[in-house]
């Protein structure tokens, strides 16, 4: 699990670092609050 978390650190690192517009913003947004979801699923259940 700890390798998606770094994943996808790196890529909010990356965009912080670049401009991106308001599509590609709110899609990564989408992504980051999908993935926790799914990572207090996971810790709720204890499946790690």
């Amino acid at each position: 699990m700890l390798s998606i978390a770094e994943e996808l650190r790196e890529e909010v690192d990356y965009s912080i670092t670049r401009k991106v517009d308001a599509e590609e913003a709110s899609a990564l947004i989408d992504d980051a609050a999908r993935f926790l979801e799914r990572m207090k699923q996971i810790t709720q259940k204890g499946d790690f």
